[in-house]
């Protein structure tokens, strides 16, 4: 894409947002109309950077698709409008809740939904999306929680999430693939209620707590530690920037937590490795193995350490 006119935009806060057409490519800023944000897994082929650009093959399928869902075309994805360069990188990264929040639409594509025949009953679909490689990256979480609508290219079609939930049944079903293998009721409720926090269109002020998200990101992981904070901190409506200052995993994770403020309770007591600095020896050094935890009773972390109240 022009880059000269992605960082420009950048440099004034603006989203830079991509359309296609007969003429090239151009770029104009997403407060000027709708655009549709991508959520992918880099692993399946379309990571990048704006310095770096995709394949004029694979940006034309993009647009394609995007074009069916607003008639513009124009759309937003991290492989052509998150530069290399550290400054305007911050610069996207601290906007990225915004980006997603304010898309008329996030579409997922990632390889292993795509590869659902459009034949397979809602239910498997259900179960393809639930062990898809888009549920375990960490990023994604944000991406798809901060929709107003989440849609899903499944082979050629495109269904909105909340579809999925009124299409799940009481009964047992048989999975297309393995004939003899039965889905019972309760374990396909259990799927349908790990996944339908993604399915409930989120509001402009939609804020999460950090005992709501613990919950969330299970399963979930980021090959780089250091992104841990930043990838889920505009669930809780913290700025990323905030914590982009910081290179290491374990100073990040320390600002982090001063940003969240409300820690819940059970925290200092989660099974996992802790920080190593004066008055945080009872922080994990990562959250994403720590679990569900009760978000009724949260104590506060200052400078100094934890505050609040334990009975022994």
């Amino acid at each position: 894409p022009p880059q000269d006119c992605i960082m420009a935009l950048l440099e004034q806060s603006e989203i830079p947002v991509i359309m296609i057409s007969d003429s090239g490519i151009t770029v104009r800023s997403a407060s000027f109309g709708p655009y549709v944000a991508i959520s992918h897994v880099w692993a399946d082929g379309l990571g990048s950077t704006t310095e770096k650009g995709l394949p004029v093959c694979q940006v034309k399928r993009i647009a394609s698709l995007v074009s069916r869902l607003i008639p513009s075309g124009a759309f937003w994805i991290d492989s052509l409008c998150v530069p290399e360069l550290r400054r305007l990188r911050k610069k996207a990264i601290r906007m990225m809740a915004q980006t997603y929040r304010q898309a008329h639409t996030v579409l997922v594509i990632d390889a292993g939904i795509i590869a659902c025949p459009p034949s397979m009953p809602a239910t498997e679909k259900l179960l393809r999306i639930k062990t898809s490689g888009w549920m375990q990256r960490l990023w994604t979480l944000q991406e798809g929680m901060l929709a107003r609508k989440l849609v899903f290219q499944i082979s050629d079609e495109q269904v909105e999430a909340s579809s999925f939930m009124g299409g799940i049944i009481d009964e047992g079903f048989h999975i297309s693939s393995f004939p003899g293998l039965s889905i019972t009721p309760p374990f396909l409720r259990g799927v349908a209620e790990s996944v339908a926090f993604l399915m409930q269109p989120a509001t402009d002020d939609s804020v999460h707590s950090l005992g709501q998200v613990l919950g969330y990101l299970e399963g979930r992981a980021t090959s780089k530690a250091e992104d841990e904070t930043i990838a889920i901190s505009g669930l809780l409506g913290l700025d990323p920037g905030e914590l982009y200052d910081y290179e290491l995993p374990e100073d990040r994770m320390r600002k982090f937590l001063l940003l969240a403020a409300k820690i819940p309770r059970g925290l200092p007591f989660a099974s996992a490795p802790k920080l190593a600095f004066p008055g945080f020896r009872w922080a994990p050094n990562s959250i994403t193995s720590v679990g569900t935890m009760e978000t009724n009773s949260d104590v506060l972390c200052t400078t100094a350490g934890l505050e609040g109240e334990y009975t022994l």
